[in-house]
């Protein structure tokens, strides 16, 4: 009787083995970087939602500036080029309130024209920042209610591997209390 193995056995074992040793690895390492992807897009998701809610919170809480201190005289919302594509608006506060993509691809408010404050983190990248103002051509003439359309485009900073989470969001925001003409 014979025992034991023979070489060509042991190697097709260990050649087995490494396979599904290799396989298992590969399937690690895949739910690994999907695991990262799947994270990165749910934060990208929450700090863009967050923001696009809490503008739109603001928005809808604007006032009409008929005395002109901080837009042209009753306006509701005003567009602006410098120091990055944003919009302006009176809160219900009667404070100015500015909010406006930076060159560093940072979404910042100001409030009072005091200090700019970001209010995106470094780790997203805000690539396109767009507002659409409807209803106010004619200032307080027009028998239009003012709305704002306005569009997010943000992609994930720092993501290795192939192609970064991206965004898109759009909402459109009419103010809560009917102006008055």
């Amino acid at each position: 009787m014979h025992k034991g193995f023979t070489i060509i056995e042991i190697l097709i074992a260990m050649f087995i083995f490494i396979v599904i040793a290799g396989a298992a690895v590969s399937l690690f390492i895949s739910s690994l970087a999907s695991q990262r992807y799947v994270l990165s897009s749910q934060r990208l998701a929450d700090e863009v939602s967050l923001f696009m809610e809490s503008l739109s919170r603001a928005l809808r809480e604007a006032q009409r500036d008929s005395g002109g201190g901080c837009l042209a005289a009753n306006y509701n919302y005003e567009e602006f080029v410098a120091p990055g594509p944003g919009i302006k608006f009176l809160t219900k506060e009667s404070q100015c309130r500015e909010i406006a993509l930076f060159a560093d691809q940072r979404i910042y408010e100001r409030i009072g024209f005091g200090t700019w404050n970001a209010l995106t983190s470094e780790g997203i990248s805000i690539e396109n920042l767009e507002f659409n103002l409807i209803g106010q051509e004619g200032g307080a003439t027009d028998n239009m209610q003012p709305r704002v359309t306005a569009l997010v485009e943000a992609v994930a900073k720092n993501f290795p591997g192939g192609g970064p989470p991206r965004i898109k969001l759009q909402t459109t925001i009419s103010q809560r209390d009917l102006d008055e003409p």
